[in-house]
């Protein structure tokens, strides 16, 4: 099941641990820190 709740500044997603495995989660994390990074310049 997957859920999320948004705020006006935070989104929290959740899922069950098999949709991502270790790798696909860590590059999931990447990319986002890429587009913040991303965002400030």
């Amino acid at each position: 099941m997957l859920t999320y709740q948004a705020t006006e500044n935070t989104v929290n997603l959740t899922f069950p641990k098999e949709y991502l495995n270790s790798q696909e989660l860590l590059r999931f994390i990447e990319i986002l820190r890429i587009k913040e990074l991303l965002s400030q310049s």
